[in-house]
């Protein structure tokens, strides 16, 4: 995963708004509790963690994390050939996240709602030993 992907500015069924900015995440942040795993399917070795920031609900970290993960899975089919999509999103809580390797990429994206801007990295793996 070693090209550059690319994201327009992304509507969240307006709710607010999805930018993505440039990577100032390194390895994993202990301070997130929960996590939206997807695991790509036509892959056995290829994931993707949405991490969930305090105070940001699970089921809204699911449709975030879809399109998300929809979004890179489609610039991967493009740009790397790969023929992927998405498995259904599973929650990961923090005692699971502890077991994860370091990421092959990470990408930062952020979400701005009404009320408050929210950071969510997102942790691509690309041949480690991760099951979702």
């Amino acid at each position: 995963m070693s090209f550059e992907m690319s994201f327009d500015r992304m509507d969240f069924y307006g709710l607010g708004i999805i930018d993505v900015l440039p990577s100032a995440f390194s390895d994993l942040d202990r301070s997130y509790q929960n996590a939206i795993a997807f695991r790509f399917i036509g892959s056995d070795t290829k994931a993707a963690f949405v991490l969930i920031a305090d105070g940001l609900d699970i089921e809204m970290g699911k449709e975030l994390g879809n399109i998300l993960v929809s979004k890179i899975a489609g610039q991967l089919s493009e740009k790397e050939g790969w023929e992927v999509s998405i498995s259904p999103p599973q929650v990961w809580g923090c005692e699971k996240l502890k077991t994860i390797p370091k990421a092959s990429k990470e990408l930062q994206f952020e979400l701005r709602l009404a009320d408050r801007t929210v950071m969510v990295p997102v942790l691509l793996f690309n041949g480690e030993t991760v099951h979702v």
